[in-house]
């Protein structure tokens, strides 16, 4: 198994493989994804999906995403590979968030920690009405830090029906 930072994504608490685990809830099951460094639990197999990421100044990486949706709420997970782009750390989450809150209002940024791996928390609101929380962390996954990823984790509810859907059924 590789060293460094293994993320287990439950409800966006992101914690290391090293430290105990909690139980994932009722229903839910953890997938490990060893040559990304990561596992994570969702409430169903997650759908994986290969494709780019936009990082900063218009320069996609490629990117995986991990998700599950359920009824209105959706999970996800985005695994950004960023070696050998050169931009800081801080720049490539502070993009993430600008991209994040174009159509959405952010209710909450404050730094979030895990261990020594430090990121961003956020709660948004949609302009449809959607609510999400998110977690940002760009870090080296292996122990030559040589690979550096950067993880977004985000949960989403979804309305069913917006205001115009209800006045007009």
């Amino acid at each position: 198994m590789k060293t460094g930072l293994l993320a287990t994504f439950l409800l966006l608490v992101t914690v290391p493989a090293a430290a105990p685990q909690p139980a994932p809830a009722q229903g839910w099951e953890e997938y490990s994804y060893p040559d990304y460094a990561f596992s994570v639990a969702f409430p169903a197999n997650p759908q994986v999906d290969t494709t780019t990421y936009q990082i900063a100044d218009n320069r996609s990486v490629p990117a995986r995403i991990y998700s599950v949706r359920q009824a209105n709420v959706a999970f996800s997970m985005i695994v950004a590979e960023l070696e050998g782009t050169n931009f800081e750390e801080n720049a490539v989450v502070d993009h993430a968030i600008k991209m994040l809150s174009q159509n959405a209002r952010v209710r909450l940024n404050i730094p979030a920690r895990i261990y020594r791996v430090y990121g961003r928390q956020l709660t948004l609101e949609g302009a449809d009405g959607s609510r999400s929380m998110v977690q940002l962390f760009d870090h080296n996954t292996d122990s030559t830090k040589s690979r550096l990823r950067h993880f977004l984790t985000r949960t989403s509810a979804i309305p069913s029906l917006t205001w115009s859907d209800f006045i007009n059924r």
